[in-house]
């Protein structure tokens, strides 16, 4: 479980991304942000992934206050227990599936290269890709290619999956592929994504609505 206490965060041009938000996200659910363009939730996000850090507050993850841990402990932390799925995909254009989600797995000491290999081969199976191993992402298409990255996120089998609007790029026949698929995970993973397509909604366990940097949640 996840709970965000009194997050702030001002931006060195003065804008505020976050006011006093506080919420929770619980284990093997699917958690929906809601909100337009500016809203903060893509800095709720990535704050709460411990890829940004907040002005004030905390963040218990299984409770541990993260925020209080050392850079390198916030690394090791993020690797071991938190997976990213960009609307942008960021797959490396040079490397084929296979090897993209390889590439997420080369950091982690605990597994040995075969497993590594094996480990690939389960995830491209699991989003459904087993007959894309050696496509490039200029030869999948958006929602291929989005399938991939969420496979990548899922290497080191994090606890939670964060996703940040991970069907902004695709059109709503694939937008469901991908809601479908991020439901699916929901029996393993913790997911929490941001939107601001009304679709994702029946697909979401718990909704949250951000305006101005703050938060609400839906009863």
């Amino acid at each position: 479980m996840i709970q965000v206490q009194n997050l702030n965060k001002s931006f060195d041009n003065g804008v505020i991304g976050l006011r006093n938000v506080s919420c929770t996200f619980l284990d093997k659910s699917f958690n929906l942000i809601m909100g337009h363009s500016g809203s903060g939730k893509t800095t709720l996000l990535q704050i709460a992934s411990l890829m940004l850090k907040p002005t004030s507050g905390m963040i218990f993850i299984d409770d541990i206050d993260v925020l209080s841990l050392s850079l390198d402990k916030q690394t090791t932390f993020r690797r071991n227990n938190i997976g990213f799925i960009f609307q942008s995909y960021l797959l490396h254009p040079q490397l084929s599936a296979f090897d993209n989600i390889l590439l997420a797995l080369y950091a982690n000491e605990n597994i040995s290269a075969e497993q590594a290999k094996e480990r690939t081969s389960e995830l491209l199976k699991k989003v459904g890709l087993s007959d894309r191993v050696s496509h490039k992402p200029k030869e999948l298409s958006g929602g291929e290619q989005q399938r991939v990255a969420i496979a990548r996120a899922l290497a080191n089998n994090p606890k939670f999956i964060f996703a940040d609007e991970p069907t902004g790029n695709l059109d709503e026949e694939n937008e469901i592929k991908i809601l479908e698929l991020l439901t699916e995970l929901k029996r393993e993973h913790s997911i929490i994504m941001v939107s601001h397509n009304a679709i994702a909604e029946k697909y979401a366990d718990k909704i949250f609505d951000m305006s101005h940097g703050e938060v609400s949640e839906r009863t």
